[in-house]
C-alpha cells in the first residue's frame, strides 16, 4: 500500500505547518513597528494596525488546523475539500456584503474571515479524522531518519518555493505602495489577479 505510507507521512507534516504558522506569527509582529513605511495612504487610517494584525493573525491561523487537507490531496480525494472550500467560500461573501451594509465596519469583516477560515478548515480536519480514522493510531509513531531527512528536505523545498514566490509576486505592489501609494497599489494587484 503506496498510498499508506503517504498518508502516513503527511501526519508529520503537521508540525511543519504549525512551525510555519509561528513563523508567520513572528515575523509579522516583527514588521509591525516599521508597517507605516510600507504603507503610503493619503489619509490616515484610523485602526490600521488593528486591520493588518489581524491579517497577520488569520493567515497564521489557517496553517494550525490545515494539515489534514494534505491527506486528501495524497489520497487524490481533493476534489471534496474543493466542494467544502466552495460553500465555506460563498458563505463568507454573503456575510461580507451583509456586513459592511449593516455595520460598515471593516474590522468586523477580518474578524469573520478568520472565523470561517478557521471552522473550514476544522471541518476539513475533523472530517479527515472521520475518513481516516486509522491514521490516529499512528501519529505517535517515529519515523525513521532516512524519511525525516526526506520529508525535511521537501518540505525545505516547498517552503523556498514559497518565500520565493512571494518576492516574485509581491514586491513588485511593495514598491509601488512604498514609494507611490497604497491606492495604487491596490489598483495595480487588483488588474493582475
Amino acid at each position: 500500500f503506496p498510498i499508506f505510507s503517504l498518508l502516513f507521512s503527511t501526519l508529520f507534516y503537521k508540525k511543519f505547518y504549525y512551525v510555519v504558522g509561528i513563523v508567520i506569527l513572528c515575523v509579522g509582529a516583527t514588521i509591525t513597528p516599521f508597517f507605516l513605511f510600507f504603507v503610503n495612504l493619503p489619509n490616515d487610517v484610523e485602526h490600521i494596525y488593528v486591520y493588518y494584525l489581524l491579517s497577520v493573525l488569520g493567515t497564521a491561523a489557517t496553517y494550525f488546523v490545515s494539515s489534514r487537507r494534505v491527506i486528501f490531496e495524497a489520497d487524490q480525494r481533493y476534489r471534496n475539500v474543493t466542494i467544502i472550500d466552495t460553500y465555506f467560500n460563498m458563505l463568507l461573501q454573503v456575510l461580507q456584503i451583509a456586513i459592511m451594509c449593516y455595520w460598515g465596519n471593516y474590522m468586523y469583516v477580518l474578524t469573520l474571515r478568520i472565523v470561517m477560515s478557521l471552522t473550514n478548515n476544522l471541518v476539513i480536519y475533523y472530517w479527515g479524522e472521520r475518513c481516516y480514522p486509522f491514521l490516529r493510531a499512528y501519529e505517535k509513531n517515529k519515523l525513521d531518519e532516512n524519511e525525516k531527512g526526506r520529508l525535511r528536505k521537501d518540505v525545505t523545498a516547498v517552503m523556498c518555493h514559497k518565500i520565493g514566490a512571494v518576492f516574485v509576486t509581491g514586491t513588485d505592489s511593495l514598491i509601488i505602495s512604498t514609494f507611490i501609494n497604497t491606492i495604487v497599489a491596490g489598483h495595480y494587484s487588483n488588474y493582475f489577479t
